[in-house]
């Protein structure tokens, strides 16, 4: 009966360790937030900033994005020279552009299958991290953003 008692309560501590880890790392991300955060970034945002984008999921890498006078002036990926028709993808309003499309599509859908999760600036309101999940599919991206500086 005590070995019994041992295992159970073995699974029970090993269910839930792994509730812990595999915990979302952020809540779920709502369109009041990413309208509030928005604007936040529109009200705030620095003309002369360069950040880097580390991606994860289906596309992986380092981008850095450097912007002067509100403009991208440059862009690398792994240090590597990114063409200039692919900026506006990496670009904060690009990537405030791809999470409102993908909320749209969420709502639209109702898909139950796709979980978006964020996290932003409280001071300017850019997004720090985002994760879009589909479950079923390799369609994960991830994006953690690192070495955001305003420059003078």
């Amino acid at each position: 009966m005590k070995k019994g008692r041992l295992i159970a309560a073995g699974f029970v501590l090993a269910l839930v360790a792994s509730l812990w880890w595999y915990r979302s790392p952020v809540e779920a991300l709502t369109a009041p937030e990413l309208k509030a955060a928005r604007q936040k970034w529109t009200e705030n945002a620095p003309l002369n900033y360069r950040f880097a984008v580390r991606i994860s999921g289906v596309q992986t890498g380092r981008n850095a994005i450097t912007v002067r006078d509100g403009k991208v002036v440059a862009m690398t990926s792994e240090g590597d020279p990114v063409r200039e028709s692919a900026w506006h993808y990496w670009t904060m309003e690009g990537m405030f552009g791809f999470m409102e499309e993908e909320m749209a599509i969420c709502e639209s859908r109702k898909d139950k299958d796709i979980f978006l999760h964020a996290r932003f600036d409280p001071k300017l309101g850019y997004p720090t991290y985002f994760l879009r999940q589909v479950f079923g599919v390799e369609q994960t991206i991830e994006w953690h953003i690192e070495d955001f500086e305003i420059d003078p």
